[in-house]
């Protein structure tokens, strides 16, 4: 999966009444704020290199997990919700 299939099925399938920040900054690592209309905020960031990809999810009700993929990330969010 990509980060754009990523950022889609969170858009369009698990968050589909939030509010969407995303980021990128010049180094290419990404940031997405989700704002659900419940109050619920995730942050998320990630790192893609060439051989691994990295996603930081934290959520303001529950801390924060590490991923070592977008499929395992996207699995992780959607049993928080």
């Amino acid at each position: 999966m990509t980060y754009s299939e990523f950022e889609w099925k969170l858009c369009n399938e698990v968050f589909t009444m939030a509010m969407f920040y995303p980021e990128q900054n010049e180094e290419g690592k990404r940031y997405l704020y989700i704002q659900n209309w419940n109050d619920t905020a995730v942050y998320i960031f990630c790192v893609e290199t060439e051989n691994s990809t990295l996603v930081r999810v934290s959520f303001n009700h529950n801390g924060w997990k590490l991923y070592g993929s977008y499929e395992d990330a996207l699995k992780g969010i959607c049993n928080q919700f």
